[in-house]
């Protein structure tokens, strides 16, 4: 908790203390590679991790720590090895995003993009794993993947407004005004569904509204053949 906080005078007086009375305990040098590591001695942290690592391969922690140090270092390749190392004794899903995030940093987007569709095939409710997906789809302009990637989120959380957005602001952006209209339209019906019934006189998220709803609206107007219904709604 010291070291979490920035509490580093407090923090080498605590492993100090631990050393005295747990002579045997190695775990307190993880810790202590882990105090140096904040303090901002990255290659010393290193030195102190390795050392631990000779008597401790079982300890995912150990190897997750590393490979941060690793990766402060521009250690990439080494970074992934670790994290691979780490991955194998556990079924831990920040392991499987922090090993994708190292792969984007490489521009191996292969294998970021393996290893998200893999975590999501193993635990679909880790959403940081779409994000990610998303983000490596428009860098590298794959429409179609992209498409996919937000009809899969939406039909598999059908009530995320933010993503029901996303896919309304792609249809947008590719000129699909029928669909931009429908999932937008879906949006407002759904934050103004959220605030009916227990939720009556809580306030709207304004922004989120008129973000949905100016989208709406401009995929109305950006049909060639619009319905007078619909017409009405935007005169």
């Amino acid at each position: 908790a010291y070291i979490t906080v920035g509490l580093f005078n407090e923090a080498e007086y605590k492993l100090q203390s631990l050393k005295e009375r747990y002579p045997e305990d190695k775990n307190v040098s993880m810790l202590q590679a882990w105090l140096i590591f904040k303090q901002g001695n990255a290659k010393k942290a290193l030195d102190t991790i390795d050392a631990y690592i000779q008597d401790n391969k079982n300890n995912p922690s150990a190897w997750q720590l590393r490979s941060e140090i690793n990766i402060a270092l521009n250690e990439y390749q080494k970074a992934i090895s670790d994290l691979k190392a780490c991955k194998a004794l556990t079924n831990d899903p920040s392991i499987s995003l922090s090993l994708a995030k190292v792969y984007m940093q490489i521009s191996d987007y292969d294998s970021a993009e393996k290893e998200l569709k893999e975590l999501l095939d193993k635990n679909n409710a880790v959403m940081e794993a779409n994000f990610l997906l998303e983000s490596i789809y428009q860098k590298l302009d794959r429409k179609t993947a992209l498409e996919n990637l937000y009809n899969k989120v939406i039909e598999k959380y059908p009530d995320n407004i933010q993503w029901f957005n996303k896919a309304a602001d792609y249809a947008l952006q590719t000129k699909d005004y029928e669909r931009a209209e429908k999932l937008y339209k879906k949006s407002c019906d759904m934050i103004r569904e959220s605030y009916t019934g227990d939720k009556q006189g809580k306030e709207i998220d304004n922004d989120l509204y008129v973000s949905s709803f100016e989208g709406y609206l401009i995929s109305l107007v950006s049909q060639k053949d619009l319905h007078p219904e619909k017409a009405e709604l935007v005169l």
